[in-house]
C-alpha cells in the first residue's frame, strides 16, 4: 500500500511518522511546499 500526505504541518507530519513506524509494509510519502518542514 502507498500513502501520500500533502502538507507536513502539525497534523500531517506526525501522523505520517506514526503510520511509517507502525506499518512498515506501507510506503509513506510526505510532500510540503516548505522543505524545512520535511
Amino acid at each position: 500500500m502507498k500513502i501520500c500526505c500533502i502538507g507536513a504541518g502539525h497534523v500531517g507530519g506526525p501522523t505520517m511518522a506514526m503510520i511509517a513506524l507502525k506499518c512498515p509494509d506501507v510506503r509513506v510519502t510526505v510532500v510540503d511546499i516548505n522543505k524545512e518542514t520535511i
